[in-house]
C-alpha cells in the first residue's frame, strides 16, 4: 500500500552486489523512485544511482545528488497537483506522491474496477489540459503520472553511453517507462522485457524470479572464465 515500504529484498541485494565485483562491469540502477529512497537502499553498492526516470544522478565517488539537466521546465507542476487532488477528493483510498520532477497519483489503495476507471479518465483529461506542456502522462501500475518529457530511461542510458565506450549494454525493465531505453538503436544494447506486455525490447523474461536466475548464470559464467 506504501510505495516507500517496497524495498529491494536480500536476494535482489546479492545479486547485485555480485554484479559489481565482476571485472569491466558498470552497473546501473535506473528508477521512478526518489533519490532519497535510492541512497537509502543501495548507498553500500558500488553503483551509479539515477532518480526518477532520469532526473538526477549519483556516482559512488560523489557527495551530492547531481541533476542531469539543469534547465527542466517545471511550470507544470502546480497545474497538475490541483488536478491530481480533485481526485483524491471524489476517489477513496487514492493519494500524491510529488517527486522533483514528476508527480504521480497513485490508487493502489482504491477499490480495483473504480480505481481503474477512474485512472482512465484521468489519463484523458490531463493528455487534453497538456497538450501544450513538455510532460508526459504515464499510466503505470497502480498509478498514474506526469513527468517532464525533457528527461527519460533513454535519455539516462545515451548519455552514459557517450561517457565510456561499452562493448554491451545490457539493459532490464518492467515497465512502460522502461520503453525509452528499449526504443535505442544502437547493437550493442541487449534488451529485456520483464512480462507479458508489448515492448520494443529484443528479448523476453516471464518474471523477475528468472531475471535473477539468468543474472545469476551470467555471473557464475563471467568469473569461471577470468578465473580459467
Amino acid at each position: 500500500d506504501l510505495p516507500h515500504k517496497a524495498s529491494p529484498t536480500k536476494e535482489i541485494m546479492k545479486v547485485l552486489s555480485a554484479l559489481t565485483e565482476l571485472n569491466a562491469c558498470d552497473v546501473f540502477i535506473i528508477s521512478g523512485r526518489k533519490s532519497a529512497d535510492l541512497e537509502n537502499w543501495f548507498r553500500t553498492l558500488n553503483v551509479t544511482l539515477i532518480a526518477e526516470h532520469g532526473c538526477s544522478i549519483h556516482k559512488p565517488s560523489d557527495r551530492e545528488w547531481h541533476i542531469i539537466n539543469p534547465n527542466i521546465d517545471l511550470s507544470w507542476k502546480d497545474k497538475v497537483i490541483k488536478i491530481f487532488s480533485q481526485y483524491v477528493s471524489t476517489t477513496p483510498g487514492t493519494f500524491v506522491e510529488e517527486k522533483m520532477s514528476s508527480v504521480v497519483w497513485h490508487f493502489r489503495k482504491a477499490d480495483p474496477e473504480f480505481g481503474k476507471w477512474k485512472s482512465q479518465q484521468l489519463s484523458g483529461n490531463l493528455l487534453e489540459i497538456l497538450a501544450n506542456e513538455n510532460v508526459v502522462v504515464n499510466q503505470g501500475r497502480l498509478i498514474v503520472e506526469v513527468s517532464s518529457n525533457q528527461i527519460s530511461k533513454g535519455t539516462a542510458v545515451r548519455h552514459f553511453m557517450e561517457k565510456k565506450d561499452y562493448d554491451r549494454v545490457i539493459c532490464v525493465g518492467d515497465d512502460k517507462t522502461d520503453e525509452a531505453m528499449f526504443k535505442i538503436d544502437d547493437p550493442r544494447i541487449i534488451s529485456i522485457k520483464i512480462g507479458p506486455e508489448d515492448t520494443f525490447a529484443k528479448y523476453r523474461l516471464s518474471s523477475p524470479t528468472l531475471l535473477r536466475d539468468f543474472l545469476a548464470q551470467l555471473i557464475k559464467r563471467k568469473k569461471r572464465h577470468h578465473d580459467g
